[in-house]
């Protein structure tokens, strides 16, 4: 996933001098949003985002990192679902607006397209089908633009871990009946691969590797998922949801080290 965060240093020398200009005080409050991003204060930096949107509508910057806040958001979100799911929706209308300023840059897309991936996990089975179509399209979407964009990769190790851990019943209705390529070309062999390739592009995006080594432990492979989850814990943590992430792994490294004492574990899975 990339997190285009950078500074002009015209601009910074204008906000410590004081310029009363519209183009520094924008530029500002992006730059405030970033900040307090990078201080995991994720309500604080949606707000600094939400309020260059509100003055500029068709702020690329501020849109797509809007769409970012509030995904992530809706991510930490685990008491309140009404709540979760408003900030889901939020997320995906700043990426369509992003979108709709710049089709041609890749990050709109790709907020657009992980917005709709969450929005699926909560979603009626019919919804949830439809969606996982157009998640698979428009991952793959993205990575035709650019084959290296690791939060592609995850999106569709994530759709195909999330869909073969369906009923089989499920996903048979899926395939069959509603005839989706999102459905139907999903396996744990994809699975694997996709969620691999994007830990391997961004190995410090702790999402990635938390799902890589669910996807693990999953498939039964204890040791396997124990140390990525012993890696991720470890690491410098750059997004909102990073913390709640490395507290969880830490209660998987505690049972999956039960597991591997009674020697409950298997080399690999298929």
């Amino acid at each position: 996933m990339r997190i285009r965060i950078g500074t002009i240093c015209l601009v910074a020398s204008g906000v410590l001098l004081g310029t009363p200009t519209d183009l520094t005080g924008q530029l500002a409050s992006i730059v405030t949003g970033d900040r307090l991003y990078e201080q995991l204060r994720g309500e604080e930096s949606l707000r600094a985002y939400e309020g260059v949107v509100a003055r500029e509508p068709e702020n690329f910057e501020a849109l797509w990192r809007a769409a970012r806040g509030a995904l992530l958001l809706g991510d930490v979100e685990k008491r309140n679902p009404v709540a979760r799911d408003a900030l889901y929706k939020k997320a995906r209308e700043y990426a369509a607006r992003a979108i709709a300023v710049d089709s041609l840059r890749i990050d709109g897309h790709y907020w657009l397209v992980s917005a709709k991936g969450r929005e699926a996990l909560h979603a009626s089975f019919s919804t949830a089908a439809r969606l996982a179509g157009e998640v698979y399209d428009e991952a793959h979407g993205v990575l035709a633009r650019d084959s290296l964009y690791a939060g592609a990769h995850y999106v569709l190790g994530a759709l195909n871990y999330e869909v073969m851990k369906l009923p089989p019943i499920k996903r048979w209705l899926g395939r069959k009946v509603l005839g989706n390529r999102g459905l139907i070309d999903t396996s744990w062999k994809n699975g694997r691969r996709y969620l691999e390739r994007a830990v391997e592009l961004d190995p410090g995006m702790i999402l990635f590797g938390y799902d890589l080594a669910r996807f693990y432990e999953t498939r039964g492979e204890h040791e396997a998922a124990r140390a990525e989850f012993e890696r991720l814990v470890t690491m410098e943590r750059k997004h909102p949801m990073d913390q709640r992430l490395q507290a969880t792994a830490e209660q998987h490294i505690k049972d999956l080290g039960a597991l591997i004492e009674r020697g409950d574990t298997m080399k690999g899975g298929r």
